[in-house]
């Protein structure tokens, strides 16, 4: 049974695009648009997003000697464009 002396619910938050802050379209979400969706995808495919391990490295790893850390982007959507 509804009580008449209930607060209404807050309005839900507006969510925010993770890559340039705008709000979110429900065809894209989380995102804003498809390009920042791609702009996602490609770090995530650029091994951009990487989680910390407490693993030791093995130097004489012959697949660490052929890797180079990938270059983080910079400019408009590189750290501290937001």
């Amino acid at each position: 049974m509804l009580d008449p002396d209930r607060k209404p619910l807050k309005t839900a938050r507006k969510t925010r695009c993770p890559i340039c802050r705008k709000p979110t379209v429900a065809a894209t979400k989380p995102f804003c648009s498809d390009r920042c969706r791609q702009v996602d995808l490609n770090r995530w495919l650029g091994e951009h997003y990487r989680v910390p391990s407490d693993e030791p490295v093995n130097p004489d790893d012959p697949d660490l000697l052929s890797q180079s850390p990938p270059d983080l982007p910079t400019g408009r959507n590189g750290p501290g464009s937001w």
